[in-house]
């Protein structure tokens, strides 16, 4: 003890530099993980709203076995080798790939002769089939295929299940495209053309609807694999 009988006031560490420390609290941590808790949830059943539930699962998967079997001029459009051009009922445009590798839907009906907007058909049975592209430049890794991200590509290579799709025939004659691998995911296209993710159409809404046109067989001929017309 000091000679004048007072005690020594050693300041803190904190108080040497004239300032309080401010670690934050346990309470005030507590309450910004319950506020991104919060968030978190609240998201999830964002998410869990717009999914189907148990009985839609149900009667989507009575409606596969349904499809599986049905028959019609519509669905005989695609089988193997056959050459399609797909045309969206809300945009009323043609399915396609693009030079660049993009797809949308917003190439002309009329442009029958335009490779972007044909695909080859492979039909694996029961209204199953994958849908090649043929366009520049030819390659095998061509099939559409929807990813795990719930996204449509055009880099399939025709051997996995992502690259299947379920034809399914409207009553008022149009088809559908459901991802063969991951159910409820359907082609679909926006009023502008461009692409709505596969995964953000649950249901077969008129925006996955397609007119089909065969435009004829691809074939192996003496000059290598052509497109035979359906006019000659």
């Amino acid at each position: 003890m000091p000679k004048n009988g007072h005690k020594s006031h050693t300041p803190s560490p904190g108080s040497k530099s004239g300032h309080r420390s401010h670690t934050p609290s346990p309470s005030s941590k507590s309450k910004h993980k319950s506020k991104k808790h919060k968030e978190k949830e609240k998201k999830g059943e964002k998410e869990k709203e717009t999914q189907p539930g148990f009985w839609a699962g149900i009667t989507t998967r009575f409606l596969h076995v349904k499809d599986k079997w049905h028959s019609s001029p519509l669905l005989d459009q695609f089988k193997s080798d056959n050459v399609v051009q797909l045309v969206n009922r809300v945009t009323k445009k043609a399915l396609r790939v693009t030079d660049f590798g993009e797809i949308d839907c917003r190439g002309e009906r009329s442009a029958e002769h335009d490779e972007q907007l044909h695909f080859i058909v492979t039909n694996h049975g029961s209204n199953i089939i994958s849908m090649k592209s043929l366009t520049f430049p030819l390659s095998t890794d061509k099939y559409l295929r929807v990813k795990s991200d719930g996204k449509l590509y055009c880099n399939g290579n025709g051997k996995t299940d992502d690259c299947k799709f379920r034809l399914h025939e409207t009553e008022d004659n149009w088809v559908t495209f459901e991802s063969f691998q991951f159910m409820y995911h359907h082609i679909a296209a926006k009023e502008d053309g461009s692409l709505v993710a596969p995964k953000k159409v649950w249901d077969k809404t008129k925006a996955c609807h397609f007119d089909v046109k065969m435009i004829g067989q691809h074939r192996k001929t003496p000059a290598g694999w052509k497109v035979i017309q359906m006019d000659g």
